[in-house]
């Protein structure tokens, strides 16, 4: 049983970037009260690294009012999806219009979980390669320019560096560091692929299987029955994306989720948007 347990809720407020939730919860000593949460999709935020410095953005933040430096950030636009290694190729080039011939991926953090669920997933892109960027109409007043790394930390005290999910990047770099690893690294390729031989998706790193999520089929659906990732990549947040993968992958071929598999059904229930895609049989669970 959850520390805190989920007894109904509803939506407060939708537009095509959120969701307001309102959910009545019970905490562990019987207390009754209302919890609030703000729905995000999941982003990316890339480290643009070349020549001991970073390229970074700068760009008006209507909420505080003020310009501000940052690492390149960004979510997929609404109808449009990919693995989180795509969006982060997507964004660099939108937002810089660099391309990058590696990219490493440093960690997936909470953007601010105390009111929220998103998350984010950091990479440190190196082999940097100029072009023109192609943003969109809400990034206009956008610029990029590169500072030394030096200058990059110095803007962290000054506040000119004011964005904690790229000040946190920084320390996830620091991490890095501390392992010894060069920060020109080779590529590390994610995807989710169904195989459907063995009945089950498989998450791949550099080609290299790191994960599965097992399932069998019934009429018009998908019956997930078991998800794992490897050792060696726990803490990657590959879980997660092969989740996501995986069950985009099912809504897109038309086909009903049945999520048997714990943990299938604890990603469903923290992303309620896929409850109308589980068969309805077990549908409640996840809309009350």
């Amino acid at each position: 049983m959850p520390e805190i347990e989920r007894r109904g809720g509803r939506v407060v407020y939708e537009n095509p970037w959120l969701r307001v939730l309102e959910d009545d919860v019970v905490f562990p000593d019987g207390t009754e009260g209302r919890y609030s949460v703000i729905d995000k999709r999941d982003f990316v935020l890339v480290l643009p690294y070349e020549n001991e410095g970073f390229w970074l953005v700068e760009q008006f933040r209507y909420p505080v009012g003020r310009r501000v430096w940052e690492f390149p950030q960004g979510g997929w636009p609404a109808g449009r999806s990919g693995t989180q290694l795509e969006l982060a190729r997507a964004e660099l080039r939108e937002e810089t219009g660099l391309t990058a011939a590696s990219y490493r991926h440093l960690g997936r953090l909470f953007a601010s979980y105390g009111y929220s669920n998103q998350a984010y997933d950091v990479f440190l892109a190196a082999g940097l390669t100029a072009g023109a960027p192609d943003r969109e109409s809400s990034e206009q007043d956008m610029v990029h320019r590169w500072f030394p790394e030096t200058e990059v930390r110095a803007m962290v005290a000054d506040g000119r560096f004011a964005d904690a999910h790229s000040v946190a990047a920084l320390t996830l770099l620091d991490q890095l560091r501390s392992g010894g690893v060069p920060l020109e690294v080779a590529v590390s390729e994610v995807e989710v692929v169904d195989n459907p031989a063995e009945r089950r998706y498989e998450i791949r790193v550099d080609g290299a299987r790191a994960g599965i999520a097992a399932y069998g089929l019934r009429d018009g659906a998908v019956v997930f029955t078991h998800t794992e990732v490897d050792p060696e990549h726990e803490g990657e947040g590959l879980a997660g994306r092969l989740a996501r993968g995986a069950l985009d992958d099912v809504i897109r071929q038309g086909k009903l989720i049945v999520p048997l598999c714990p943990f299938i059904a604890a990603w469903i229930a923290r992303h309620p948007e896929y409850a109308e895609h589980v068969d309805p049989e077990h549908r409640a669970r996840f809309t009350s």
